[in-house]
């Protein structure tokens, strides 16, 4: 397994500052341990919101699905063969766009 590069942290508000902050105001007593959980803790946050956003989003669609009647299908040999002469139309430069109506 290749060794990964080290990780150098040079904190914006300088290196005393931080020190002095982390062992008086936090009680901390080792720099390097506060930084490691800030960082863990932060990354679990930002996977919870992200998973929290998905699923906002997933209650959001079905909402719509269900108050619009729309149903997904998975489409028929017939319609697969119409998308996909239309598609080529398309690709080919002889329509531009086109609004389907199925």
């Amino acid at each position: 397994m290749a060794q990964l590069p080290g990780v150098s942290y040079r904190p914006s508000m300088g290196k005393d500052k931080l020190v002095e902050i982390v062992i008086n105001q936090f009680h901390q007593k080792n720099l390097n341990n506060f930084i490691d959980e800030a960082v863990k803790e932060r990354i679990v946050r930002l996977m919870h919101r992200d998973n929290e956003i998905e699923k906002l989003g997933l209650d959001v669609g079905k909402f719509l699905f269900e108050r619009n009647g729309w149903k997904v299908f998975k489409p028929g040999r017939k319609l697969d063969k119409r998308l996909d002469w239309e598609i080529k139309k398309i690709k080919g430069g002889k329509a531009k766009y086109k609004k389907f109506d199925l």
